[in-house]
């Protein structure tokens, strides 16, 4: 045995054949080993240079690091270094240094997945884009710091974009439509959210649908990474900025005199009263007739405020249409009996306060955003025409027009 070890480490010839047969199984087991370790790190190299391009293009402050896994029962997710503030990011260089660790974590089956996070820009994700729709986004003004291809012929382009008001919620909130407007017209129409993960390259996405005959999986590849501004993003999101400010401006005259939102001609009906009967024969067309009435009320509620009404519009259209509401679908002695003695105005501010713009209508409203343009159709407008008019009439007001 000692002669064999010896034999293997310092390539050493036997004339004994069993002997040299051992040998020879050993020196090619070591040569295997050597090509594995020379090849993990030829790829861990590949992967710190990938990253290396991707993080000076997009130019963030930190990274977010998600791992998932796909399983039977679901995804698996969990967040890279969540003790030592994982959530707020890593820094370039603390990336670099756990490629090693990303790199097993795929050798295992694992999903790498990146959120890049500064304080004075957003990274807006366009996600789940076709080649065409990619060189429709470049056609029309839109250049992207960098594109990964994530899955063959499918892209995801990441623009960066400087905040107007730096880290504020309504910068967030306006870039975040943004976003939302970016993905409806080329990506993913789901997506709305600004801060958003994507792959990581060159790690697999492993995602079952795309495993190979083989059983390997392709791996995500940077195939752009021309860094700088987006202009054009930048330009409408100082647009949407000025808008914003301008429907709150009339927003807050509106509910000091009690008066529905006052538009320009053509802006599209803003009718508090319409949109809840509007909502209530849609909710009822697709659901069937209602069994709970607080529930239907807080449904119709929730609606009217992603389509943009105020508090102040959505208590006045609960307090005067919940009761007709009723009426229509009871006999007078049923409403006599429940709802005779009750206080319209106190349940629809409960139901505004509580259901709606409370704690509890957080996530609800989080999940119905998305919704918004099916929602604006049910009240009879148009989601693109109302953008469009918004930023006509903010760059108007910006040039003294």
């Amino acid at each position: 045995r000692a002669c064999v070890k010896l034999a293997i480490e310092h390539n050493l010839r036997i004339f004994n054949p069993d002997l040299a047969r051992e040998v020879e199984e050993g020196r090619k087991r070591l040569r295997e080993t050597r090509n594995n370790r020379e090849a993990k790190g030829m790829k861990q190299e590949r992967a710190k240079s990938a990253f290396v391009q991707y993080a000076d293009a997009v130019d963030a402050e930190r990274f977010r690091v998600v791992v998932t896994e796909y399983t039977e029962t679901g995804t698996k997710a969990f967040l890279y270094d969540r003790k030592n503030n994982g959530y707020e990011g890593k820094t370039k260089e603390e990336i670099i240094e756990a490629i090693p660790k990303f790199s097993t974590y795929a050798y295992y089956g694992k999903n790498i997945i990146v959120t890049p996070i500064s304080g004075d820009k957003h990274h807006i994700l366009v996600d789940d884009l076709t080649g065409e729709k990619l060189q429709q986004l470049k056609d029309d003004g839109y250049s992207p710091a960098c594109v990964i291809e994530s899955s063959p012929k499918n892209y995801q382009a990441i623009l960066t974009v400087p905040s107007v008001e730096g880290d504020s919620a309504k910068d967030r909130d306006a870039a975040n439509r943004l976003t939302r407007e970016l993905n409806l017209k080329y990506g993913d129409p789901k997506l709305s959210g600004s801060v958003h993960g994507h792959r990581l390259p060159p790690f697999p996405n492993r995602k079952p649908k795309h495993k190979r005959e083989d059983g390997t999986y392709p791996d995500a590849a940077l195939i752009e990474a021309n860094g700088g501004i987006c202009e054009k993003a930048q330009t409408e999101l100082v647009t949407i900025h000025a808008a914003m400010k301008e429907t709150a401006r009339r927003v807050r005259e509106a509910e000091v005199h009690r008066k529905p939102v006052s538009f320009d001609r053509g802006a599209g009906p803003q009718n508090p009263d319409g949109a809840y009967w509007a909502h209530y024969r849609d909710i009822v067309a697709r659901q069937g007739g209602p069994s709970d009435y607080s529930s239907l009320d807080a449904m119709i509620a929730m609606r009217m405020r992603v389509t943009g009404y105020s508090a102040g519009q959505i208590q006045n259209a609960i307090e005067t249409n919940a009761p007709a509401l009723r009426r229509e679908n009871m006999t007078d002695s049923e409403y006599t009996s429940k709802y005779g003695s009750r206080n319209w105005k106190r349940y629809a501010r409960e139901t505004t306060e509580n259901f709606v713009f409370g704690l509890r209508g957080v996530r609800q409203y989080e999940e119905a955003r998305e919704y918004r343009p099916r929602f604006m159709k049910v009240e009879g407008r148009s989601y693109a025409e109302e953008l469009r008019r918004e930023r006509e009439r903010a760059s108007e007001q910006a040039h003294g027009r």
